[in-house]
This record gives structure tokens, C-alpha cells and sequence, in this order.
């Protein structure tokens, strides 16, 4: 059995993520599909520096964003925008632990000279996932051409063209995938349960869902890999029902 997950590459995500990726042995973006706008392809929960949940958020060009795919998505202000970020990010988390470690995550992802979004989530996730030693082969949507536009039928093409004969989906899937589809193409749905970790800060409440950001400033990568290593081990995949 070769299993895959396929995902929108989002921004710095949060622990389930990682999840798919660890838990699969093939990882696709989905990078040619329309952008979202209020997803988290541009948009990710953290806490402020008064322990408040806050939407931390890259401005992304206006023009053409109605019809643009993921991977055309241009980040707005692109001269100021990662100065502004890291004003954000260091006012929020500067007496975080291990603050030094998220600043060159982001320091290092973003000057590689990402103009995109899809370019800017993509490096950053790569370089969590090598940090991580997740060994998954990772490849992109667009690197596929003629797939079709329907998107559970976008999904089994990609698994065929992958050699992959399950998918691993969320808990959600079940609202908009059509398990026909999957099954003419002999590929099993499987959903992924689990626990996340908990974790929790002197000065907060945290819910569950937040951004990695969170634990690489407070526990380091080393925190967020034993995050990753229980969340493994409390998983299930269960036939998507």
C-alpha cells in the first residue's frame, strides 16, 4: 500500500499538517487550484503578546485575485511585507525560549525570494519538514499537467499519477469528496483522528489548532517534533465513512 495526502500550501500550519506529511509517502501541494480567500492559505492563528488569540496574516495582491490559482497569488507590498511580519512576530514572541530558532525559520524561507504565496508556505513548510527529518517525497500539483477540474476527480488523478492506492484525508472530508469516484479508481479513503498534544502558556489559554509558530518559539523544533512523535502515536486511520 502507498498512501498520499494532497493539501493547499498554507501559511506556517499548525500540528495536523505535519501529521499528513509523517503519516503519508507521498505529499502533494495542491497549488493549481483557486485561492481562497479567508483561508489559511494567507492567514494563520497565534498569540499576541497579551495572550490573545490573533490572525496573523500575509497581504496578498487584490487584482485578479477572484479567479487566480494559489500558485499565481502574489504577496502585496512584497518591499515592506516581511519587515512587518517580523516586527509582528518578534514584538509577540520576544520573550519566547526559543524566539532565535522561528526567526531563522522565517529568515531562511523567505529569502530564497518568494513573490508568491504558494512559493513563500511551500518554502517555509519545507524547511520545518528538514528540520523535522520528515523523509516524505513532497512534489506540487502543478507539475502535473491535464488534470481535471473537477476536484474529486483532480484528487484521484493526482493519487494515480503518483502511484498511490490510499488517501488520507481529514475529518472533514466526508462532506466533500465523492467516495465513488475513489473507489472506481481502487484507491481507499482513509481519515486520520487524532489528539493533539496539548500545550499550554503561562499567559494564555491555548485551544487547539495553532499555528506551529507557537511551539517552535516556546518549545523549539525539539518540542515540536515530540508534539509531532505523540500525535503519531495517538493517531487513527479509520475507512472514511
Amino acid at each position: 500500500m502507498t498512501v498520499c495526502a494532497i493539501h493547499q500550501p498554507n501559511f506556517v500550519p499548525w500540528l495536523g499538517y505535519f501529521l499528513k506529511i509523517a503519516l503519508c509517502d507521498k505529499f502533494v501541494y495542491l497549488d493549481n487550484v483557486q485561492f481562497s480567500k479567508g483561508s489559511y492559505t494567507n492567514r494563520v492563528r497565534i498569540i499576541d503578546g497579551h495572550g490573545r488569540i490573533v490572525w496573523l496574516t500575509v497581504p496578498v495582491e487584490k487584482r485578479g485575485l477572484s479567479a487566480a490559482l494559489i500558485k499565481d497569488v502574489r504577496i502585496a507590498k512584497k518591499s515592506i511585507f516581511f519587515d512587518h511580519l517580523m516586527e509582528k512576530i518578534s514584538e509577540y514572541y520576544r520573550k519566547a525560549k526559543h524566539k532565535n530558532q522561528l526567526f531563522d525559520l522565517l529568515e531562511e524561507s523567505y529569502g530564497r525570494g518568494a513573490s508568491g504565496i504558494s512559493d513563500l508556505n511551500i518554502s517555509i513548510i519545507e524547511n520545518i519538514c528538514t528540520r523535522l527529518g520528515l523523509g516524505t517525497t513532497r512534489l506540487k500539483a502543478s507539475e502535473f499537467s491535464g488534470l481535471p477540474n473537477d476536484s474529486t476527480k483532480r484528487l484521484t488523478q493526482i493519487c494515480a499519477n503518483i502511484g498511490c492506492d490510499s488517501y488520507i484525508t481529514g475529518s472533514g472530508g466526508a462532506s466533500y469528496l465523492r467516495r465513488e469516484e475513489f473507489e472506481l479508481a481502487g484507491i481507499s479513503l482513509m481519515e486520520c483522528r487524532f489528539s493533539e498534544p496539548i500545550f499550554t502558556r503561562e499567559d494564555s489559554n491555548v485551544d487547539g489548532g495553532l499555528s506551529v509558530i507557537e511551539r517552535i518559539a516556546n518549545t523549539g523544533f525539539e518540542g515540536l517534533r515530540e508534539a509531532l512523535d505523540e500525535a503519531i502515536e495517538s493517531s487513527r486511520m479509520l475507512p472514511l465513512k
